[in-house]
């Protein structure tokens, strides 16, 4: 997948609530395959499938890439990117770190579905009571999951070739047990997942013996090197290529930054308390810049200064509004995400706040007249 990029401008429906597409993290997906496997020609770009994903931390538009043979040779495979059932499962809008909420916390904490559910609203993921049963359900069929036993599924692994498997085990927090799970990337589909206390090699071998059982060819294997998933795959599959995720060896490199980021969190915090008094003051002063957004009046009359929007046209501000509005933005830039491990969101809010800063000393130094802003329409 591809770092995040800017989203259009329109609205669209997701559990239950209207979203701007503009709010929602894009994430391109694109698929890793070049020539056509029949007839060796090089593949088109046929469409793109857009997808919306409800995550804990925000709102996701997934675009898959779908590639397809412009040659004449018969050939109607597609060719879509590799599915991570870790971020998404199958057919569903809500992330699979909800779920593994919802399914460990009732399971293991015995909170009550509503309890969730409450919980998940007031930090900003809305779902409703009947929502919550429906992801309950299906973390307790992940705990149990034995897709791959399916004939009909069998018959279509088989119809492609073959499997590339991926497993890996998530995990709610340090102290749960872990779910494991097994899922081919070419189509998507999980085949076969286990709660597991324990997590040695003796314990994760019946796992991967239940997917040589189906008979299908395995091309590939891709997970990280956890203690024991390792040696088992090695032990079940030993002449199949191997390949340790990519996004965990980011991971162990990024290691030696975690000292620095973690103090860059704490400035960062630091930063946006200062400026959630500096909002708190203005807001009791009658200036917000949501209100001035919308067109209401201010509420205080103060001496007015212009500023030259990116269209030059030029608008009549007051210095309280300025302070709201750069507020705003610094308010923004504390909360925006990463995508870790190449872009970690310490290092992202940091980069957004200084830029703010640097927006603010220039609006200083020229004394308040003609600044440039455009801060409306870049917040998100």
């Amino acid at each position: 997948m591809m770092p995040p990029t800017s989203g259009c401008s329109r609205e669209v429906s997701l559990v239950g609530r209207s979203y701007d597409v503009s709010e929602a993290v894009v994430v391109y997906a694109e698929s890793p395959a070049r020539v056509c496997e029949a007839c060796g020609a090089n593949l088109w770009i046929r469409w793109h499938e857009p997808r919306f994903v409800q995550r804990l931390d925000a709102v996701y538009q997934v675009v898959r890439q779908v590639k397809g043979c412009p040659a004449g040779c018969g050939s109607k495979r597609k060719y879509r990117p590799y599915a991570d059932v870790r971020f998404v499962l199958p057919r569903m809008t809500y992330g699979t770190d909800v779920v593994m909420e919802v399914g460990e916390r009732q399971l293991r904490g015995g909170t009550s579905l509503r309890a969730i559910g409450r919980d998940l609203n007031e930090r900003g993921v809305p779902v409703e009571q009947s929502q919550v049963g429906e992801l309950f359900r299906s973390y307790l069929a992940l705990t149990k999951l034995a897709r791959g036993d399916d004939r009909a599924l069998r018959a279509r692994l088989l119809e492609q070739g073959g499997v590339i498997l991926s497993a890996d085990g998530v995990q709610y927090d340090d102290t749960s047990p872990v779910l494991y799970l097994v899922w081919d990337v070419l189509s998507g589909q999980p085949l076969f997942g286990e709660r597991k206390t324990f997590k040695g090699t003796d314990d994760l071998v019946p796992l991967f013996e239940r997917v040589k059982a189906l008979d299908v060819p395995v091309l590939g294997i891709v997970s990280d090197k956890e203690k024991g998933l390792f040696p088992a795959v090695l032990k079940v599959f030993p002449d199949v290529p191997y390949q340790v995720c990519q996004n965990h060896f980011l991971k162990n490199c990024a290691e030696c930054m975690s000292g620095d980021l973690a103090d860059l969190k704490a400035s960062v915090a630091d930063r946006a308390e200062k400026v959630q008094r500096v909002a708190s003051r203005l807001h009791k002063a009658g200036v917000n810049s949501e209100e001035w957004e919308l067109g209401s009046p201010p509420k205080r009359e103060e001496a007015p200064i212009e500023v030259v929007t990116e269209d030059e046209e030029v608008a009549v501000l007051t210095e309280a509004k300025v302070a709201a509005e750069f507020s705003a933005m610094a308010k923004h830039a504390a909360r925006a995400s990463g995508r870790a491990p190449l872009r970690p969101p310490e290092l992202v809010r940091d980069e957004g706040l200084e830029r703010v800063r640097a927006a603010v000393h220039a609006a200083a130094a020229k004394g308040g007249a003609h600044t440039r802003t455009s801060s409306s329409s870049k917040r998100r």
